[in-house]
Order: structure tokens, then sequence, then C-alpha cells
């Protein structure tokens, strides 16, 4: 069967076959420009929220007061620098000297978190006691 007299149906077939593999091949690569697109605006967004906690958490440190409780105690204690001691919680131990070069243990006993004493500040108190 002809259609201009001088073109087969199976030529045409044919050419229409390639035009629709053409404008599927076309919307293949617009769709993965669109993902990728999408995938980096992702990308962008997550790690600016990242900076963003972290910065957060910086100035967090920046307020945080640490306020040691160690009554009752008749001695001085060789102590873990302070930034040590603000990541400690209740019932972990430090084993130290005494002033006298005595070895002793030491337990956190209780922490306490104000945020009221002052303004703009946040207050840890921890309280420290021999054992």
């Amino acid at each position: 069967m002809l259609l201009d007299d001088s073109t087969p149906s199976k030529q045409v077939e044919q050419v229409v076959v390639e035009a629709v593999k053409e404008e599927d091949k076309k919307q293949e690569i617009d769709i993965d420009k669109i993902s990728s697109d999408i995938e980096r605006n992702l990308k962008e967004k997550l790690f600016s929220e990242i900076n963003k906690k972290n910065n957060n958490s910086e100035q967090n440190k920046n307020i945080l007061t640490l306020k040691l409780d160690m009554s009752g105690m008749e001695m001085d204690f060789q102590l873990p620098p302070e930034d040590v001691i603000k990541e400690m919680g209740v019932g972990e131990r430090i084993i130290t000297k005494s002033s006298d070069g005595k070895i002793c243990g030491l337990e956190i006993a209780e922490i306490i978190i104000d945020c009221v004493s002052e303004e703009n500040r946040i207050i840890k108190e921890v309280k420290i006691v021999k054992i």
C-alpha cells in the first residue's frame, strides 16, 4: 500500500518509529537532567542544614558554663580539662591523684542544668564525690 503513490507504508512506519525513538531519547535526557538537578538541590539543602546545626551547636557550647561542686572534700584533686568534664554524665568515674599524690577515684554523682539563673547562659553544675 502506498501513501503518496511513491512512499511504501513500511518506509513511513520506519520513519515514524525512528521519530518516536528520537523523541523518547530527548525525554530521557530531560528526565536525567531534571533528576540530577533535583539531586544537586537536595544535597545543597542537606549540607546547608548540617552547617546550620553545626553553627548552632558551636553557639550552644559558647553559652555553657561549668560549675563544679566538690563540697565535703578535704583535699584538692587533679581533674581532667573542663571540656572533658562537660561531656561526662552521671555515674562516670575519674581516676586521679590527690594533692598529696595518692591515687583516688571520683564519681559524677549529680548533674543539674540551670537555664534560669543567668539570662542567655546555661549552667551545668556537676557534683563530684570521692569514692
